[in-house]
């Protein structure tokens, strides 16, 4: 095969079997989505965004009200209490 433009054969030779390379399925315009990942903005993108996500949500955990934190308690005592089928958890 003489496909990668240079001037000397190749050094191996392709042997043909009875079974062979066939397709299967295919993901329409995973092309282009993998051809617009190579640009600079999507990469940084893909970078930022992640980033930004977690950022957000570290943020909120921090900031999060001591009302939500009771409400929370609330929540997890009336579960003890329902899986001790109706008694107090000691």
């Amino acid at each position: 095969t003489k496909g990668d433009n240079n001037d000397t054969a190749d050094p191996w030779t392709v042997v043909y079997a009875d079974g062979g390379w066939r397709e299967v399925t295919h993901v329409p315009h995973i092309g282009w989505i993998m051809a617009k990942a190579q640009t600079r903005s999507a990469r940084v993108l893909l970078v930022a965004l992640p980033i930004l996500l977690i950022l957000i949500q570290v943020l909120r955990w921090i900031w999060r009200s001591e009302d939500d934190d009771q409400l929370e308690l609330d929540y997890v005592e009336d579960l003890d209490h329902d899986l001790a089928g109706g008694r107090r958890a000691s």
